[in-house]
């Protein structure tokens, strides 16, 4: 009987997850993500046409090495439309429903709050997973100058993926934490954006660290980067899936105890 009254919760998990996928991704706020996925697909459409042009009028066609694409990888896709297009997604995970004064009807499903929580944010990633992880193979496709090893192009639109739960985490728990989310969001961005030149023990403490840790070809960096040694490949898997499901369950525990007061909100 003890079994079954755990397992009745958690078996909801799956429709609201389906239910959430309908709701989060055919909705208009979901276009901003499209088209910050888009970006890179058109980056590489312009690259692939340039080059094109090029060969076409007997120019020297050029070359893009695989650290050229690794570099625009991590700076157009991770740092811009991943990071951006997650801080959108996953901050509106509950904001939308506040918005439009329909958050009370989800609360009011059989489902605990702790397995609704955790359902809205398996959708967001894995909606966000799919839309990224193409994004980032067609870019690839299109910027790269020669055929791409599978394994490669397999471990870009892993780190992608692995971008999204981790990055999804943090803007999950920002979104309850935070009524207006921007300075914490910006303030994230620029921790981030400053990694190279942290110290090596602070550098551990961005997402961005074990991310690149787990980059098939390494960033050109720059002469005053801080080079640290990365993390393993399964450390930094382990520790992004770790970061991701503990703030989840923070936000869970966050939302068990969160009051509707739709006039408060702006």
């Amino acid at each position: 009987m003890a079994d079954a009254a755990l397992s009745a919760p958690r078996s909801l998990l799956g429709p609201v997850i389906a239910v959430e996928l309908r709701r989060q991704w055919l909705s208009p706020g979901a276009l901003v993500v499209y088209a910050l996925a888009a970006l890179p697909v058109l980056a590489g459409i312009g690259i692939a046409l340039a080059r094109a042009f090029a060969r076409a009028h007997g120019f020297h066609t050029f070359h893009t090495p695989p650290s050229v694409y690794s570099n625009i990888f991590e700076a157009l896709i991770l740092r811009t439309a991943i990071f951006f297009g997650c801080a959108w997604m996953f901050i509106r995970v509950f904001r939308s429903e506040t918005s439009a004064r329909s958050l009370h009807y989800a609360f009011l499903t059989p489902a605990p709050r702790a397995i609704l929580l955790w359902g809205k944010y398996l959708a967001a990633v894995i909606g966000a997973a799919v839309l990224f992880a193409a994004s980032t193979l067609l870019a690839l496709a299109l910027i790269a100058s020669q055929p791409v090893p599978a394994s490669q192009a397999a471990a870009y639109a892993g780190i992608a993926v692995l971008a999204c739960a981790a990055y999804g985490a943090v803007f999950l728990l920002m979104g309850l934490l935070f009524r207006n989310p921007v300075i914490p969001v910006l303030a994230f961005f620029g921790w981030e954006a400053i990694l190279l030149f942290l110290p090596p023990w602070l550098q551990h403490l961005t997402v961005l660290f074990y991310l690149h840790s787990l980059l098939p070809v390494p960033l050109l960096a720059g002469s005053i980067a801080v080079v640290t040694a990365p993390a393993s490949t399964a450390v930094a898997i382990v520790v992004l899936l770790a970061a991701a499901a503990g703030l989840t369950a923070i936000s869970a525990h966050r939302a068990a105890r969160m009051e509707i007061a739709y006039a408060k909100e702006e």
